[in-house]
């Protein structure tokens, strides 16, 4: 009688502890981490850490192992750049960074970053998150951005359809084959070198100043519908002596030595006619992005 209630209390025992074995696995498997609202979060394995940011004057970074900075705790680099933030581990490993307070302003480049989600702090105006490891990139909710560099991640998807008033983007560095920049009107500085893209649509950029489109597939490019366009830069495409004529025939006028393009690389920048473009007031140049 005393072995059965012995073995009884064993067995309750065991099952108490395998319903809460499961759900702390679950909770573990959820990720459920509740972090305050309107936080930035990132996941590095960086050992050494560099972030510049400005805000609001509650902005705190929690750097995943215990220890936080408070803005005034940062250096000034200018007014525009806002508050420097270094911070070294004792080791590398991977870690949970947040950021609580309103950011406007994030550079979190060269981090080893593996994830970024700014999609709660919707007050960012610019962010530079260019030589990490994120393959993803929300900024749907991020509607007041500015300025945006993202390149030389690997980015499987990008989409800035939302970002309406996007004025600068950096983007490249990854195997790409497309951009789609028809809602993005306020555009005046565009990169997008070093990809697998073939065709850019531009006509909807009608405020495009600067166009760098380098080290990519490109075989045709129109620019008829960029007025104000001063710079391009085409060097290392897929674009033959016709392609590079009819895009000469297209560009805006300019006052003498106006405009500045880049052709060489091309197929085509040996044989084609540099006098359509001169006489449009462009000068070939040597430019680099």
């Amino acid at each position: 009688m005393r072995n059965e209630r012995s073995t009884s209390k064993t067995r309750s025992l065991v099952w108490v502890l395998t319903v809460l074995l499961a759900f702390n696995l679950k909770a573990c498997n959820n990720n459920q981490v509740d972090y305050p609202e309107g936080s930035i979060i990132m996941t590095t394995t960086a050992k050494e850490l560099r972030i510049v940011l400005s805000g609001s004057d509650d902005i705190t970074i929690h750097w995943g192992d215990g220890k936080k900075s408070n803005l005034n705790e940062g250096t000034l680099l200018n007014f525009n750049e806002g508050m420097e933030f270094s911070h070294t581990y004792s080791f590398a490993a991977k870690r949970t960074i947040y950021i609580t307070g309103k950011v406007e302003k994030l550079r979190c480049d060269n981090m080893q970053l593996t994830v970024l989600d700014v999609s709660q702090n919707v007050e960012l105006t610019s962010l530079n998150c260019s030589d990490n490891h994120l393959t993803a990139l929300d900024m749907s909710r991020n509607t007041a951005l500015t300025t945006l560099a993202c390149n030389n991640n690997p980015l499987t998807t990008f989409d800035v359809s939302k970002n309406t008033a996007l004025e600068e983007l950096i983007f490249g560095g990854n195997q790409s084959a497309a951009l789609d920049v028809s809602r993005n009107t306020a555009l005046k500085y565009l990169t997008c070198s070093d990809t697998q893209i073939t065709h850019l649509d531009v006509s909807a950029n009608t405020a495009l100043l600067n166009l760098h489109i380098c080290s990519s597939q490109i075989t045709k490019l129109e620019v008829n519908k960029n007025p104000d366009l001063k710079v391009l830069c085409v060097r290392r495409n897929q674009l033959t002596a016709s392609a590079l004529n009819d895009l000469f025939y297209k560009l805006p006028e300019k006052e003498s030595h106006g405009g500045a393009i880049s052709i060489s690389g091309n197929p085509g920048a040996r044989d084609c006619d540099r006098s359509i473009a001169e006489k449009k007031g462009w000068v070939f140049a040597n430019l680099h992005r």
